[in-house]
């Protein structure tokens, strides 16, 4: 097992119509997740976030992108770059839009 690689939280929102100040509307979701080498289409490692949303992904150093399984039409996420460094996790928030408005 390698010390390093990719940790994060997956959230979705907004989950209520009525945003109040203050007050995140947003919340834990369960998605699929995929890395990928950038510059490469290739899968190198996959996994779903827990219930909580929560992932953590092991990886050698290297440039990677992250890329969300999106719904069909919704919800969506944007792919994101990252840096992975020798003894450490790099940690993203993946924001998925549930269309909600």
């Amino acid at each position: 097992m390698t010390d390093s690689g990719v940790q994060g939280e997956v959230r979705i929102g907004p989950i209520s119509p009525v945003e109040q100040p203050g007050v995140d509307n947003s919340a834990p979701y369960v998605a699929t997740l995929l890395v990928k080498k950038t510059g490469s289409d290739k899968t190198v490692a996959k996994t779903t976030s827990a219930a909580d949303g929560t992932f953590r992904i092991a990886l050698p150093p290297g440039t990677y992108v992250l890329e969300p399984v999106n719904g069909d039409p919704l919800p969506v996420a944007a792919p994101q770059q990252f840096i992975v460094e020798a003894g450490k996790f790099t940690t993203v928030r993946v924001d998925y839009d549930s269309g909600i408005r």
